[in-house]
């Protein structure tokens, strides 16, 4: 449960997004506007189908429970609403709801629906994104005497009300093999912890969105030396970080 005067999540569920109705009537209507009519039919389903998805599973737990799905598009539509919303988008109003958090909801009369998912889904198709690297080879390298362990997780934003759990499941494995906690909550630590010969320490690293994912595990590597990371949660910032 939340405590007063804690940050409270934004949550993005299904009833908060636009209907579908309402992109359709705010589609450009005249020729030159419209450009490629396939194009607008493709945009028009296509969140369509995203909307529908999120209805459908909605349905089936509970509408006022947070629920994402294994959707690139879907995942991502989420997490850029969240981000939007964080910023102070005018098209976006907050709604406390009964078990704590925030929903999102978009106010079709306080912004440009169609000009929204359309750049919406420019942002999920960026041209821009990091091409996937493969290692060289499906060999192991041998872990030094020492090790570092990055876990990327939410440490603000839509998703933050899971990272002491997310956190403490990574301590878990390191305090069976005898790690002390540095303090009374999983967020504030473990020490090292000996496995397998080697010195093993976990550090952790905070996202909120898809655009955290990259600069903070290069920060996990670059600067706090991880050989290997852990997460995301969400499935949209790990096709990021894929």
């Amino acid at each position: 449960m939340f405590e007063p005067g804690d940050p409270q999540p934004l949550v993005v569920t299904a009833r908060g997004l636009p209907d579908v109705a309402a992109l359709e009537a705010a589609a450009p209507a005249d020729a030159e506007a419209v450009g490629d009519p396939l194009e607008l039919a493709k945009t028009i389903n296509r969140y369509a189908r995203i909307a529908q998805a999120l209805e459908q599973e909605a349905a089936e737990v509970d509408p006022d429970v947070f629920i994402t799905l294994q959707d690139r598009d879907a995942s991502l539509l989420q997490a850029r609403l969240a981000e939007e919303a964080e910023a102070g988008g005018r098209e976006f109003e907050t709604v406390p709801l009964p078990a704590g958090g925030l929903e999102v909801k978009f106010e079709p009369g306080l912004g440009d629906v169609w000009g929204w998912a359309k750049s919406l889904f420019d942002w999920i198709d960026r041209k821009k994104a990091h091409p996937i690297v493969r290692p060289p080879s499906d060999d192991f390298e041998p872990l030094p005497n020492s090790a570092r362990i990055g876990i990327l997780s939410d440490c603000y934003g839509p998703f933050s009300g899971a990272h002491e759990l997310n956190v403490a499941s990574a301590e878990l494995p390191l305090i069976e093999r005898g790690a002390k906690l540095l303090g009374r909550t999983p967020s504030d630590g473990v020490g090292p912890v000996i496995v397998a010969g080697r010195r093993v320490e976990l550090i952790v690293g905070c996202v909120a969105g898809t655009g955290d994912v990259i600069p903070e595990a290069r920060r996990l590597v670059e600067e706090g030396r991880a050989q290997a990371i852990i997460g995301p949660e969400d499935p949209g910032q790990g096709m990021s970080f894929r």
